[in-house]
């Protein structure tokens, strides 16, 4: 991510848990889950909760399986992601435009 220009977090608390990636411009968390997500329903519930947490602080949680961090699927993989970013900060931009607009109404 650091090579695509992304003010990435290693390892962020949030106060709640330790996010993978947080990338707080975008209000975007990045969480690498593997296989036991999938198949442990306490741990399936657990992340459950804290996509919960996160989404009540204005962040959304991208949840990447660890199948896609693999040398022959990271480019691709970190592509996708950025392009999800662009789009989040995109989308919190015209939110604060129209946030303004609807105060100066108002």
């Amino acid at each position: 991510m650091i090579s695509r220009n992304v003010p990435a977090k290693l390892e962020l608390y949030d106060g709640f848990k330790h996010i993978d990636i947080a990338i707080p411009e975008a209000k975007v968390n990045i969480e690498v889950d593997g296989g036991h997500h999938n198949f442990d329903k306490k741990q399936a519930l657990a992340d459950l909760k804290r996509t919960y947490y996160s989404f009540k602080k204005g962040y959304l949680t991208l949840r990447i399986p660890n199948s896609l961090i693999t040398k022959e699927n990271l480019d691709e993989t970190a592509d996708y992601i950025v392009d999800f970013l662009h789009e989040s900060i995109d989308q919190l931009e015209y939110d604060n435009d129209l946030l303004g607009w609807l105060k100066r109404l108002f």
